[in-house]
């Protein structure tokens, strides 16, 4: 793979790192026809997508992504809330699906923190 990597590198130019060229061949696996893609979505999102453990889970969020407009930070969020695991373990689908909407909000501690924190020019917080 490195050796592949270096040689598409040398090529084509950028994008063709041996990290990139592993999240081209799962996406290729896990959606093997093209017919299957949705227009709506990134690369960035089927990168996220592709992580999920299951077939099932991988259609669950490409289809919410789709059907809800999820941003890739919106579908971060979901799948590291484990929305797809509620949703199968509970008996009150909708509730959670509603729950699964709301954005958290920081206390008002971590609030006041937040905003006294700047970064200056070089990404050093004062």
């Amino acid at each position: 793979m490195d050796n592949l990597a270096k040689d598409l590198t040398s090529q084509f130019g950028k994008g063709f790192s041996r990290s990139n060229l592993f999240q081209v061949r799962l996406f290729y696996l896990k959606f093997p026809k093209i017919q299957t893609l949705s227009g709506k979505l990134s690369w960035s999102h089927y990168t996220e997508i592709i992580k999920a453990n299951s077939d099932l889970e991988i259609g669950f969020y490409t289809k919410q992504c789709e059907n809800k407009n999820w941003s890739v930070r919106e579908l971060k969020r979901q799948m590291k809330s484990l929305l797809f695991h509620r949703i199968a373990l509970s008996k009150d689908k909708k509730s959670v699906l509603e729950i699964s909407k709301q954005v958290p909000t920081l206390s008002p501690q971590a609030r006041g923190i937040a905003g006294r924190t700047r970064k200056n020019a070089f990404g050093k917080v004062t």
